[in-house]
C-alpha cells in the first residue's frame, strides 16, 4: 500500500493487473495507475500480451513492446 503514497505512478502490463490494483488503491494515493501501453502514442488502452501460452517468439514480442515506453520517456 504504500507504494500507492509513495511512487507518482503504479504501471500495469494488462487490464486485468490494472483492475487489480485500482481495487487495492487506497483513497490516498498519489499513483496514478496507468497501463504500461498508454505511455506509446497510439497504443494507449492496450495491454502487453502474456506470451507464457504461446510461442516462444511471443516473449520477444512482450518484451519490445514493454521495452517501448522505457526509450520514450525515461519509464522503468
Amino acid at each position: 500500500m504504500q507504494d500507492f503514497r509513495h511512487f507518482t505512478h503504479v504501471v500495469a502490463l494488462d487490464t486485468q493487473n490494472l483492475a487489480a490494483l485500482r481495487a487495492l488503491q487506497p483513497a490516498d494515493a498519489r499513483a496514478e495507475l496507468t497501463l504500461l501501453l498508454d505511455h506509446v502514442p497510439g497504443r494507449q488502452g492496450q495491454a502487453v500480451a502474456d506470451p507464457y501460452y504461446g510461442e516462444d517468439a511471443g516473449f520477444d514480442k512482450s518484451g519490445r513492446l514493454a521495452h517501448q515506453p522505457r526509450r520514450m520517456i525515461g519509464l522503468i
